[in-house]
């Protein structure tokens, strides 16, 4: 089996423990009887700013942090490696979210774990989550310490496009590694209504172009589900709620500041409105 790279940000408090649970429960999950190790790949990495690189805050006692992190017992048995890197340099523009972000780019998923904020300290501030989604390279699964899960069954909330196609083909190494199967759900809000004979025509469409790009990933889908619910957001959580998921996907364009808050945006939604564990995939933003 092909080994899965994970990337867990760490901060060294105990806040990060419901991550390791997770860590530890991925691995069991898609190991091989004989060899855990070889199957899941964790880089922990810890963002330090600039500003704060002086005494016993320079890179090597840093990573020896991180790598003593490695050697405690919630992570015991898991194959890591310490990664530390630096950001806040303002005349690079770089925030921790966005170097967390973009450090994903060669990994298969980052676990990252939620901390509510009020409207608007996300308004004024934005939180670090909002920054790595908006910069991440690779899917961002976003927990909560009350919801450790197991990634088996898995509801897409999706519009069968040709985006949604790339991102479970994107998804393919996660879901192959878990053994998962994906429910692709559309829901219907009351300012939108498609018949179900219309619902389905589409489905098939999607299925046939799912089919000609991998085989495989079309084997993952465990059905097409429409849903009707009065706020899209909600419809997504009760749908979820109803097929007993272990988790959301959502893909998201990753909008900011005035765009975010005049349009709103559903993953914030949903991941309000929910304690479940919500996968966000990074689509490129146009323009």
């Amino acid at each position: 089996m092909q080994a899965l790279k994970v990337l867990l940000p760490v901060d060294f408090s105990e806040a990060s423990t419901p991550a390791y649970t997770f860590l530890q429960t991925l691995a069991r999950q898609g190991a091989d009887a004989e060899d855990i190790q070889g199957n899941l790949n964790v880089t922990l990495l810890h963002i330090v700013s600039s500003g704060l690189l002086t005494g016993s805050h320079n890179l090597d006692a840093l990573r020896l942090q991180v790598q003593q992190l490695a050697s405690r017992p919630a992570l015991a048995g898991l194959s890591c490696t310490a990664l530390v890197q630096t950001a806040g340099d303002k005349a690079a523009g770089t925030t921790i979210g966005q170097a967390i972000g973009q450090a994903g780019q060669k990994h298969d998923l980052i676990v990252a774990l939620r901390k509510p904020r009020s409207t608007l300290q996300k308004l004024v501030q934005g939180t670090e989550l909002l920054r790595i989604l908006r910069h991440a390279q690779c899917p961002v699964l976003c927990l909560t310490p009350a919801h450790v899960p197991r990634l088996s069954r898995l509801v897409f909330a999706t519009d069968f496009s040709v985006e949604a196609a790339n991102v479970l083909l994107r998804l393919l190494p996660l879901l192959h590694y878990c053994n998962a199967s994906v429910y692709l759900v559309q829901v219907s809000s009351k300012y939108t209504y498609e018949t179900t004979r219309s619902f389905r025509a589409r489905c098939r469409m999607f299925n046939e172009e799912l089919g000609a790009q991998s085989l495989e990933v079309l084997t993952r889908v465990a059905d097409y589900v429409q849903y009707q619910a009065d706020e899209l957001a909600q419809g997504i959580v009760y749908c979820a709620e109803d097929l007993l998921a272990d988790a959301i996907i959502l893909a998201t364009r990753g909008q900011t500041g005035v765009n975010r808050w005049l349009n709103g945006s559903v993953t914030d939604d949903v991941l309000a409105a929910t304690d479940m564990p919500v996968l966000v995939f990074p689509l490129q933003q146009e323009g």
